[in-house]
């Protein structure tokens, strides 16, 4: 019995040393330095000297966000290119897209993750190769319907929240600009000495803005209504709870996605005298703008919208009639942008062109497969 016993500690012993071998192994993709965006530059407006909003469309892939150094470089080489042009100023507020920093997730991760065919591919060798750590991070879950999408980016959350953090504060030193870094999901993200941090609870998917200096505004913008897709794993935030900000270019808000198709946002945003709506959005499909919209995702269609739109208007059609352009018109907002993320992440496609607000009127930027940046004058 104690000779079977020994051989079974062994055979146990050999078996988790192949594992641990296996999953560090494949765990440094080569740094890719970014060749810049090589795409269309748009001006809205003169230079008045009143600021100005620069959107930037990133077209990203998987690699993209396989280390810090990559990350970085993709970043940086947009607003390089926005400098050479002359956009960015001591009083210049730039805009990135929604999950900009949610796929930092798969950051550290095994080659294959970055070459899967799909999403699920890449999620499943994420989970065998951090096994240990993505049972731990699932038995200490919330009590959310899909818990396994949570753990997966729960057990990273503290990698992500640092790279993130440093990558947005080093690139507002760097040009001395305002920066609207998009979202990124967490657990319950707070900024604590002038730094990003996480701890356990549930995932928000959050913004998080960066002065001119390189340190974060203390306010973490929330989003409030989720998607279906968000709903399982992520927590919505509370309307009075969205923040507005003093930004060199006015009283600012910021409304992630979905958050700006719903006019009880803007209605409160009015009560706190918002004078600039910046909205960071990701549209995870090839041509969806040119497909009729399928309407309101995660919640009950308001009261004020055409069901008869729903099926008849394009998805860009239904952009600019139920978000930015229509709900601000009975508000304090004059000013504003909505900002996709582009490119291509596994299987998922994307779509958006940038939506501009200025005094009141709407704008539309032109309609390019890839990377944009886009300057407002305000």
């Amino acid at each position: 019995m104690k000779k079977k016993l020994f051989y079974l500690i062994i055979s146990i012993s050999v078996l988790l040393f192949c594992y641990n071998i296996w999953s560090l192994l494949d765990r440094k993709p080569p740094n890719v330095f970014s060749e810049g965006c090589s795409t269309e530059l748009e001006e809205f407006g003169t230079n008045s000297g009143q600021g100005n909003i620069v959107g930037i469309q990133p077209k990203v892939s998987p690699i993209d966000f396989a280390n810090e150094t990559n990350f970085f470089n993709k970043l940086d080489a947009y607003l390089q290119e926005a400098k050479q042009a002359n956009y960015l100023m001591e009083n210049t507020v730039v805009l990135f897209p929604e999950y900009i920093g949610t796929w930092l997730v798969v950051a550290g991760e095994k080659e294959g993750v970055y070459t899967a065919n799909n999403v699920t591919e890449a999620a499943k060798l994420m989970i065998s190769s951090n096994l240990a750590k993505f049972l731990l991070t699932y038995l200490d879950a919330p009590q959310v319907p899909d818990r396994v999408k949570y753990s997966l980016f729960a057990m990273k959350s503290a990698e992500m929240a640092d790279i993130y953090h440093r990558t947005f504060s080093q690139l507002s030193n760097k040009y001395q600009v305002t920066i609207v870094a998009g979202s990124i999901l967490l657990p319950e993200p707070i900024i604590k000495n002038n730094t990003l941090k996480v701890s356990k609870g549930n995932l928000y998917n959050v913004s998080v803005i960066y002065k001119a200096d390189g340190k974060p505004y203390s306010e973490i913008i929330k989003k409030v209504f989720l998607t279906s897709d968000e709903q399982p794993f992520t927590k919505s935030s509370k309307i009075n709870q969205l923040p507005v900000f003093d930004l060199p270019i006015g009283r600012t808000s910021v409304l992630i996605c979905a958050d700006s198709w719903y006019l009880e946002n803007y209605q409160y945003l009015d009560s706190q005298k918002a004078e600039i709506a910046l909205i960071p959005s990701f549209c995870s499909s090839d041509g969806k703008m040119t497909e009729k919209w399928k309407g309101y995702d995660g919640y009950p269609t308001p009261d004020d919208v055409e069901k008869s739109d729903i099926g008849t208007i394009s998805e860009q059609n239904a952009w600019l009639k139920y978000s930015l352009s229509t709900r601000s018109k009975e508000t304090s907002i004059k000013q504003g942008m909505n900002v996709f993320l582009r490119g291509r992440l596994w299987e998922m496609g994307s779509d958006g062109n940038t939506i501009i607000l200025k005094d009141k009127e709407t704008k539309l930027s032109a309609s390019i497969n890839g990377a944009t940046i886009v300057c407002l004058w305000l």
